[in-house]
């Protein structure tokens, strides 16, 4: 829906842009607003190209999937959302999402994957930032050590290492075909139900600093 062109890209089957607001209202308001086909993005849609469904007010709640590692004010507050769905008049659905566990996993062997194949070509010669060394190879190092911070470096290097001969079949490879199965999952609980509801963090927001 939001074109991703001007983006420096992580992982491209997992980047998408949104808007951060106060109110769902207000994201809703930034997002009609940057919506659109865009040619300089070739994944882009129109609005008039958006799946069209009809709706039947039902929501699903996979309760497994709070069963640990949620905080306890967190689950406090996520009921009162759901009772206050249940007051307007929404029918709440227990769902079963048995792969979304392994979602985690498969996130950390697929993430990295691609941004280490994204991030190459920020090599200080053809895009950004350039930073020169008594060699090319000091060129790529002072550049890709300054202009990455550490977490990027990280990132890059297990990409790196799971798209490596040896071990692509073994962990990417996997990964990909676990995540077709956990779409797949997931798709055929939203034909009984309109939307899966979660807690957007297991934990309450982080102090700024």
């Amino acid at each position: 829906a939001v074109s991703r062109s001007g983006l420096m890209a992580m992982g491209s089957s997992l980047d998408q842009i949104g808007s951060i607001a106060k109110t769902a209202e207000d994201a809703e308001l930034v997002f009609n607003t940057i919506r659109g086909k865009d040619t300089l993005d070739s994944t882009s849609i129109a609005p008039d190209m958006y799946p069209q469904r009809a709706y039947t007010k039902k929501i699903g709640v996979p309760r497994h999937l709070l069963k640990e590692g949620i905080d306890a004010d967190v689950l406090v507050r996520f009921e009162e959302s759901l009772k206050k769905l249940q007051s307007a008049g929404y029918e709440l659905v227990d769902i079963e999402l048995p792969s979304a566990s392994l979602a985690l996993a498969l996130y950390y062997i697929i993430m990295p994957a691609e941004a280490s194949a994204n991030l190459a070509r920020f090599d200080g010669v053809r895009y950004g930032l350039s930073l020169k060394g008594s060699s090319l190879a000091e060129d790529y190092a002072k550049t890709r050590g300054e202009g990455f911070g550490p977490e990027v470096r990280r990132r890059i290097m297990l990409g790196t290492y799971v798209l490596s001969a040896g071990y692509y079949d073994a962990y990417y490879g996997k990964a990909i075909a676990a995540r077709a199965a956990l779409t797949a999952e997931t798709a055929s609980v939203l034909k009984t139900v309109d939307a899966i509801v979660t807690p957007t963090a297991p934990f309450p927001a982080f102090k700024i600093g």
